[in-house]
């Protein structure tokens, strides 16, 4: 945070300055190689690489011929390496394995010492001791072990009873035969014999040292059956077999191993005194389910030399994993009293070495059949220390525990890691305290790696801070998951144990990289007093390696690397990181250095100088006016003027590049360094430290609370060769130019803020696009308030729509956004007032609209809370920036009342004789779908009007209303309706005729969704006597709903009507009509005749004369003639 002082000054420091550029310290390995070692010697030369003082570096190439290895060592300013001559045993080992060093003492280590014995080949290393000359000054042998002394004369008696199978039997056959096989190049001979109620000599032991082909001397071995008679093979064995006759040698130790599957069936004491007299040790096996009582050993007891010689297993299949606990009971028979005698043989000492507090210890991996311990050197070979695999059965076969090393400083104590990468197959690291004088070695903690074969434990790394170890790195080359080849696993040491603190990786994309094969610390390169790790990753990039710089954390390092040096980009060959070490100025430049083993080449990088720069950066005036900032006053020209120093201790030749930005954060700045540039960028020659330049603020700005911010980027060149380099916490230096605050004589402002709500409309849910609005008035009862903030509250279900807010009708900037509140709280909408100043005196109404989700889940009530703040309001005025208040829920039901086809439509009376007829009206109430979850039940009371008389004299009798499952209703005085019964009751008295009407309310009806409810309405209608006919009405009758609040429905489907036609008619007498039907005929007919009559239409010659006056009336037109075949009539004229 930049202090505004009175000159306006703001000082930004980088890290602690130093004197001179010599002493700056060091940052970054540079990616040219200084110098690549290459002796043209073989491809092992880089194995193992050791700085050295003099600019020297020890190069260890364990196999460059082929009877052992060789040491170089090299110069680093001339480039050249010279063999190491070396003397003795170290000649035909693999020395240059590992190497150390311990004060002006160079150690340097290899396994590989052979020497045979029985024509066995035990290995062992050796340790060259070198002065700073690296000339020899002793050498020594760890674990090695002369030829084991002693023959041994040993008989197989085992069982061939009728007891066991022919499988168990030849499971007997195939132990005898691995442990002869596996021990035939010692000075054991072997004898055997077999036993029921018979005992036979199978071969003795002078036919095994003829012959010792176990194989054929077994050969035709068959199973005879019988009983069990223990006693007497013992005896026999003890007389016959172990005689000069057979074989037996003079001082060889004696040693009788019989295997039986089941209890002797003879008893005879006197065998076993006869086997105690003649020095026979007898290691007794017993084999099977007749072995399984508690009383087993005890019994077994009595043939064996001791209660350690008796060996009970389960099953003959078990007979196989038996040898190593043979072999071992057999060297302990052998009697030697030599420190580790039997269990060195294969120490493969060598592999490792450290320095631990002045203790020099090596790593024996092939010690306890690979199982692996340590090995404290000492001058005297016979005073050197054995330090066991402290889980020898968990690491077996094969832990190779001291295959890495590594030391931990711990004030006051010497604490040894060990690696094992093979314990459990997983891997794993053993810590150990290791005593002041003498003593065993205490196992403080074991740790354990994640997956198996990943070689957990083959790379070891203590990492020193402040005089002390504050971690442990634990290489996993082998671990694999895809994408990365290789992990380092970072243990801290806290509270006297190592405990998991992260993972290193490199680059993804190497699956078989075998990142972490090399592990060194280099020395603090960035000149913060915390060393920097190095990890090889040989078999990256196509075998040509890569080598990771990890940067120094206090505790540790950071996860994430800093730097990678890729093989081929530093010289040509393969496995570029196969051993890294620094420490060093091997360059003569006062920087520690870095060396890198390859095939057949060592590569020296080195690192780069650091140029540490102070920034300091003036403005003048202190604080920006705002007059001309705030539209009050457009022709205001506000400038600043910037003043950029640059301080570089101890450096006068660098120069240095800056680029300064005004608002750099922001879309749209708030100045500028003419011609709208945003940016200033210059370079700082040597000699040169300040420069100035100005800077316009721009006019009419939003913001003018926030200060100007400006930051500042210095870089250097690049040149060749290559010059110093900035640290790596180098970045932007961020100056903040603040603006000028109107409050008052003590420029503190102090605002009293308030919020007051006008209670608005109820929230509606299940309607699409519900909305809620609020309504708010945020008061400012003092000076200026900077960045209000306004706040609602409220439950889940609620979403921001809009705002608007305005003071005296004029707008006010507001922006707001949906905030989630934490679990189990009220979700917020959070929002800017008047950003960034909400002036003294205003009253600001805001209006906020919110979409409602449907499945919100509500009460009747939902509760806000708005609350108000700003940056400069004292407490003692908050008691009124809070405001809490319920609105009520009101949920809207997809309900639909309707009509039902099925009810009476038409009714018609005939009069004079009346009667009753029964009318129906039918309506159906459903809920379509469920309400809002959280509503309460759903209830509504219907209503129904019906006519009580209809026009015309029709009766209304025994009217009646009836909910299904409900109940009947009741008749209510009509004025007991709402609005929308009176509305009905209107509609029906204009369309129906009937303003007489009666008004039945119903139970409140509970709706299930899904369930209709009916209502029926009937009644029975009868003409009155004085009722005249024919005429037409209509029996109109209205359902409505009625629903308790905090329910709402669609009005329009809340009700519903039915009509019913009602016609009256009059029945018609016949006879009067056809009476005067029939007078009415005869009277016309005798008025047709009295017409004709008067005519003359009856006298006698009336119709001649009608017949003579036709001819005459046709003269002129031509006469008809009869028609064809007719003659003409008598009387008539000819034609």
């Amino acid at each position: 945070m930049a202090a505004v002082g009175h000159s306006g000054i703001i000082s930004i420091v980088f890290g602690v300055l130093l004197a001179a550029l010599p002493h700056i310290g060091a940052f970054s390995i540079h990616p040219v190689p200084h110098r690549v070692l290459t002796p043209g010697q073989g491809r092992s030369f880089g194995h193992q690489v050791l700085p050295l003082d003099g600019a020297r570096v020890l190069v260890g190439a364990p196999a460059e011929v082929g009877d052992g290895g060789r040491l170089f060592q090299c110069s680093v300013q001339s480039g050249e390496c010279q063999k190491v001559q070396l003397e003795g045993n170290s000649t035909r080992t693999h020395i240059g394995m590992a190497l150390a060093r311990d004060g002006d003492i160079t150690i340097a280590c290899g396994p590989g010492s052979t020497h045979i014995c029985d024509r066995n080949v035990y290995t062992n290393g050796v340790c060259v001791l070198l002065d700073p000359q690296l000339r020899t000054r002793q050498e020594l042998m760890p674990g090695y072990q002369g030829c084991q002394r002693g023959p041994v004369d040993l008989v197989f008696l085992f069982d061939d009873s009728s007891s066991m199978s022919t499988s168990q039997f030849k499971a007997i056959r195939d132990f005898m035969v691995d442990v002869m096989e596996k021990l035939q190049n010692t000075s054991i001979h072997f004898g055997a014999v077999q036993f029921s109620d018979r005992v036979q000599t199978v071969f003795t032991l002078k036919e095994f040292a003829a012959r010792p082909q176990p194989r054929e001397l077994l050969q035709g071995l068959e199973q005879r059956g019988g009983l069990t008679d223990t006693f007497a093979a013992i005896g026999f064995v003890a007389k016959e077999l172990f005689s000069e006759e057979a074989g037996a040698r003079p001082g060889a130790r004696r040693v009788l191993v019989m295997i039986t599957d089941g209890d002797a069936t003879d008893h005879d004491p006197k065998a076993l005194d006869a086997a105690e007299e003649r020095g026979i040790h007898r290691y007794v096996i017993g084999v099977g389910n007749n072995f399984n009582s508690p009383d087993t050993k005890r019994y077994l007891q009595q043939f064996a030399s001791g209660p350690g010689f008796v060996k009970v297993l389960e099953s003959f299949e078990r007979l196989r994993g038996l040898f190593q606990e043979l072999q071992a009971r057999l060297y302990d028979i052998e009697g030697t009293t030599q420190l580790h005698s039997f269990h060195l043989e294969m120490c493969s000492s060598g592999i490792s070495v450290d320095v631990i507090q002045g203790r020099r210890v090596t790593g024996a991996v092939g010690a306890d059949n690979w199982a692996g311990g340590l090995l404290e050197l000492l001058e005297l070979q016979e005073n050197e220390t054995f330090v066991p695999n402290p889980h020898p059965k968990e690491s077996r076969p094969e832990g190779y525990l001291g295959y890495a090393l590594a030391g931990l400083r711990v004030p006051g104590r010497a604490l040894v890691a060990a690696g094992a990468p093979r314990h459990l197959y997983v891997g794993g690291v053993v810590l150990f305290e290791v005593p002041e004088t003498t003593g065993d070695w205490k196992v403080l903690q074991t740790l354990e790696g994640e997956q198996v074969g990943s070689y957990f434990g083959a790379t070891l790394c203590a990492l020193d801070q402040g005089g002390g170890t504050v971690a442990l790195l634990v290489g996993a080359p082998s671990h694999y998951d895809g994408r990365w080849g290789g992990r380092v696993h970072l243990y801290r040491w806290e509270e006297d144990a190592l405990h998991p603190s992260g993972q290193l990786y490199g680059a993804p994309g190497h699956p078989l990289g075998r990142f972490g094969a090399s592990l060194a610390t280099l020395g603090d390169l960035d000149g913060d007093n915390l060393p920097e790790v190095a990890v090889g990753a040989p078999l990256e990039d196509e075998e040509r390696g890569a080598v990771y710089i990890f940067w120094g954390h206090p505790g540790g390092v950071e996860l994430h690397p800093r730097q990678r040096l890729q093989g081929d980009m530093v010289a040509l060959g393969r496995f570029f990181g196969q051993a890294v070490a620094g420490g060093l100025d091997l360059t003569g430049d006062g920087l520690a250095d870095m060396a890198v083993g390859m095939e057949g080449h060592v590569v020296v990088m080195r690192s780069r100088p650091v140029l540490r720069v102070t920034t300091n950066l003036t403005f003048d005036p202190p604080v920006i006016s705002t007059r001309g900032v705030d539209c009050s006053d457009v022709t205001i020209v506000t400038i600043v003027t910037l003043q950029l120093c640059l301080h570089r201790p101890g450096d006068l030749l660098t120069p240095v590049t800056f680029r300064v930005d005004v608002d750099p954060q922001r879309a749209q700045g708030r100045g500028e360094f003419g011609e709208g540039q945003r940016s200033w960028d210059g370079e700082m020659q040597p000699g040169l430290s300040c420069q100035s330049k100005e800077l316009r603020v721009l006019p009419c700005l939003e913001d003018f609370v926030t200060p100007i911010r400006a930051s500042v980027t210095i870089a250097l060149p690049d040149r060749d060769p290559p010059g110093p380099i900035l640290p790596p916490s180098t970045g932007p230096t961020w100056v903040e130019i603040p603006f000028e605050q109107n409050c008052g004589d003590d420029e503190v402002c102090e605002a009293d803020l308030g919020v007051r709500v006008m209670l608005g409309d109820a929230a509606v849910l299940g309607v699409p696009s519900a909305e809620l609005r609020v309504q708010l008035t945020v008061d400012n009862r003092r000076e200026d308030a900077y960045k209000v903030a306004l706040q609602v509250q409220h439950p889940p279900g609620v979403s921001y729509r809009w705002a608007r807010a305005s003071q005296a009708s004029a707008p006010v900037p507001i922006t707001c956004w949906d905030a989630q509140g934490a679990e189990g709280q009220p979700w917020g909408l959070s929002c800017n007032l008047s950003y960034p100043i909400l002036r003294a005196g205003w009253q600001v109404m805001v209006e906020v609209t919110f979409d409602l989700q449907q499945n919100a889940t509500w009460g009747k009530s939902v509760g806000l809370m708005a609350t108000v703040s700003s940056e400069n309001e004292p407490n003692i005025t908050l008691g009124d920036n809070t405001k809490s208040w319920d609105v009520p829920v009101h949920f809207v039901l997809d309900l639909v009342a309707s009509w039902q086809e099925d009810s009476t439509p038409h009714l018609n009376f005939t009069p004079p004789q009346p009667h009753n007829k029964t009318l129906r009206h039918h309506y159906r109430v459903e809920l379509l779908r469920a309400p809002t979850p959280g509503s309460p039940k759903t209830q509504a009371t219907p209503f129904v009007l019906l006519p009580q008389v209809l026009p015309h004299g029709v009766a209304v009798a025994a009217p009646q209303v009836q909910v299904d499952l409900g109940g009947p209703c009741v008749a209510v005085e009509p004025q007991l309706g709402d609005a929308v019964g009176q509305e009905l009751n209107r509609s029906i008295a204009e369309t129906c005729s009937t303003p007489h009407l009666r008004l039945f309310r119903c139970p409140p009806t509970q709706l299930t969704p899904g369930v209709p409810v009916g209502v029926t309405v009937s009644a029975a209608l009868r003409p009155l006597p004085h009722s005249q006919g024919p005429a037409h009405s209509h029996f109109c009758s209205a359902l409505w709903l009625t629903l308790v609040p905090p329910f709402l429905a669609t009005p329009q489907f809340l009700r519903a009507q039915g009509v019913t036609e009602v016609e009256l008619l009059w029945e018609v007498n016949p006879l009067p009509g056809y009476v005067g039907g029939g007078v009415g005929g005869l009277l016309l007919l005798l008025l047709i005749v009295l017409g004709l009559a008067k005519c003359g239409f009856f006298q006698r010659n009336y119709r001649e004369r009608m017949e003579r006056e036709g001819p005459e009336e046709g003269e002129g037109e031509g006469e008809e003639s009869p028609p064809s075949g007719e003659s003409p009539k008598e009387g008539d004229s000819p034609s």
